[in-house]
């Protein structure tokens, strides 16, 4: 069943490569826009597939500066080794200027 640009769930994860329950927690977040017709839940193709791509995009994780590729799109670090650390030194005060995502520019005035 697909109505222009919408696929089920199954189809959606067969064409990317990725489980059912992957299509369903990437709704779950909010990523893309679904459509429940009757039992059937259709996914918006083209959101799905930009989607998909935005989350393969590498980043550089916040505490090392590692590049890494994130299963979800609020994932900030590359390891959870990473996010305690930075959780830590955030904690006591203890994180520099870059780590803590400040420029010299916008780093607070010394008073």
């Amino acid at each position: 069943m697909a109505i222009d640009g919408w696929i089920t769930i199954a189809k959606a994860a067969q064409d990317n490569r990725v489980s059912q329950s992957t299509i369903r927690r990437y709704i779950k977040d909010g990523g893309i826009e679904f459509k429940r017709i009757g039992n059937t839940i259709l996914v918006d193709r083209g959101a799905l597939r930009h989607y998909i791509r935005w989350l393969r995009k590498p980043r550089k994780c916040r505490m090392c500066g590692r590049e890494f590729v994130a299963r979800r799109r609020d994932k900030v670090f590359c390891s959870s080794k990473c996010r305690s650390l930075y959780n830590v030194r955030k904690a006591r005060g203890k994180l520099d200027a870059t780590v803590a995502g400040l420029t010299a520019e916008n780093q607070p005035a010394n008073r």
